[in-house]
């Protein structure tokens, strides 16, 4: 089972988090891209990361371009491969 069929889950993924991060705080009636936790607020650790909504985005970015990049590559195999059998 290749892993690059997953790299459109992982760009879905990816795409779904950012939008989240982004427009939940809208929801309760913040500005787009509200940090939390707020200052002076206890912060979940994992490991030495802290658990932000700073990193969430981060993370969601990084699944959205590793996938979307990953799909269009193995795209562009595929038509080569089939171009030239």
């Amino acid at each position: 089972f290749p892993a690059w069929r997953l790299a459109p889950l992982f760009a879905l993924v990816g795409l779904a988090t950012v939008l989240l991060v982004v427009f939940v705080p809208v929801v309760f009636g913040k500005p787009l891209l509200t940090h939390y936790p707020r200052p002076h607020i206890h912060v979940v650790h994992f490991g030495s990361i802290e658990f932000l909504t700073a990193v969430l985005f981060d993370i969601g970015v990084f699944l959205l371009v590793f996938g979307f990049i990953v799909t269009t590559i193995s795209m562009f195999a595929r038509a080569a491969e089939r171009s030239h059998p």
